[in-house]
């Protein structure tokens, strides 16, 4: 029977802001620094900080910048389009001061999926957290099996919404049987996933007392207030773009701009 995962809490996915077309580097300094007491961790240049937009250079400049500037454990972002470029991040992110890195289900098959973690585990130094993305997502209880015999694979964050899968793998960490930590990714199925290891969400750039508090009591009532900000602050739609907004007009970044396009190869 293996132990479970220490690795649990709250782990923000960073907003990137831009100003006039360039990475902000004093806006992110300001919001890591005012988040860093509600959460347990960081993550820049996911899904929500618009990481499949950044050029290699501007990747590496905010993981450099957000280590920096934080005490708590950063897990760097990689989203590419391809395994190949996925790849390339992975191995300078072994140079890099971050705990670990996010990577993301790129193939329709999960035997391919299974094939890009192995080989990710194989390439990387660093701990690792699978991004179960909605578009790709594991489904296969067995196949998480087999990802959770490779050493540096830490945590799954699954935001799959499919919640029948995601049960079953709570009900195998609570009997013992899985070592990796379970995170939900979506704000809107936090109470079915009781028993989950820990958050990491969107919603923790702006709402990160109240994420806490659904996290520390999962109940009806706290999570009919969750609902209430997933729709108010368009969780559901272009939800970076409606955060930078928030963070704007509370004066936490200098402007609420989207990055440019995705970089063409």
């Amino acid at each position: 029977m293996k132990e479970n995962s220490k690795m649990n809490g709250l782990f923000v996915p960073l907003i990137t802001p831009f100003y006039q077309g360039d990475f902000d580097v004093a806006s992110m300094k300001k919001l890591v620094g005012i988040l860093q007491n509600s959460v347990d961790g960081v993550i820049p240049c996911l899904s929500s900080g618009e990481g499949g937009k950044l050029s290699d250079l501007e990747w590496q400049k905010i993981v450099e910048t957000v280590c920096k500037t934080t005490t708590k454990p950063v897990f760097a972002g990689i989203l590419r389009d391809t395994e190949q470029k996925c790849l390339a991040l992975i191995k300078k992110s072994n140079w890099l001061p971050c705990e670990g890195i996010v990577i993301p289900t790129l193939y329709d098959y999960e035997e391919k999926n299974l094939k890009f973690v192995k080989r990710a585990c194989n390439l990387s130094k660093k701990s690792i957290i699978v991004y179960n993305t909605e578009k790709h997502p594991f489904r296969s209880v067995e196949v998480i099996m087999k990802i959770d015999k490779f050493p540096n694979i830490v945590a799954v964050k699954d935001s799959s919404m499919d919640m029948i899968f995601l049960k079953k793998l709570l009900t195998l960490k609570r009997r013992g049987k899985l070592r990796l930590s379970i995170f939900q990714g979506m704000e809107h199925l936090l109470l079915p996933s009781q028993g989950c290891d820990g958050y990491i969400l969107s919603l923790l750039n702006t709402e990160s007392k109240l994420c806490a508090t659904v996290f520390k009591k999962t109940n009806t009532q706290n999570n009919k207030k969750m609902h209430k900000v997933f729709w108010e602050q368009n969780l559901g739609g272009n939800w970076y773009t409606t955060l930078k907004g928030i963070l704007y007009e509370r004066g936490i970044i200098r402007s609420a701009e989207e990055i440019r396009p995705p970089i063409k190869p």
